[in-house]
């Protein structure tokens, strides 16, 4: 999946690879058609003029609200149209080509792929990195060495835990220092 996401690896995959992704995309963001035909026969009870009415005062509302705060929204902004997962995929590829960051790519189509950019999030933004785990697992070998060979596996995890909460009090203390 971050393989896909990533426009530099992207072309990198073969033809079953991609399927796969988009399969697995697929599934993660299903189609919305019930749930619209829910909507859509909620409203069709509702006379036409409420619900016009109601959503004309609600961006009043908001509208007035912006400006308040100082916020100026353009035209272009509130005609958002929310695209199909297959109509994210697609423009997805057509623009990938140009890019060859991925973070770049990321933030400049945040807004206009939002479904894609919240898998980026969770599939592409993980450390690479084992350097947490594998000092864990060097200082559970120095508390556990061979003098301490009866150390039971609970005591081991609390002598662990102690170790660490000193240090964030250090750290804790040190900071109230500063201030």
């Amino acid at each position: 999946m971050a393989t896909y996401l990533d426009p530099l690896t992207y072309d990198y995959l073969n033809a079953q690879q991609l399927k796969d992704a988009e399969k697995e995309i697929y599934s993660l963001f299903p189609n919305q058609t019930n749930q619209q035909a829910g909507i859509s026969s909620l409203q069709s009870q509702i006379p036409n003029s409420i619900n016009i009415l109601e959503k004309s005062s609600r961006s009043d509302e908001i509208n007035d609200f912006n400006k308040l705060c100082g916020v100026s929204i353009s035209k272009e902004n509130n005609s958002f149209q929310s695209l199909s997962t297959k109509e994210e995929i697609a423009k997805y590829i057509s623009s990938k080509g140009q890019y060859t960051d991925i973070s770049k790519y990321w933030l400049e189509h945040e807004q206009a792929l939002p479904k894609l950019s919240s898998l980026v999030r969770k599939y592409c933004m993980i450390q690479a990195s084992s350097v947490a785990s594998e000092s864990a697992f060097s200082i559970a070998n120095y508390i556990q060495r061979k003098e301490r060979s009866s150390l039971s596996a609970e005591n081991l995890r609390y002598s662990i835990f102690l170790r660490e909460m000193l240090k964030i009090e250090k750290l804790y203390q040190e900071y109230c220092l500063m201030k």
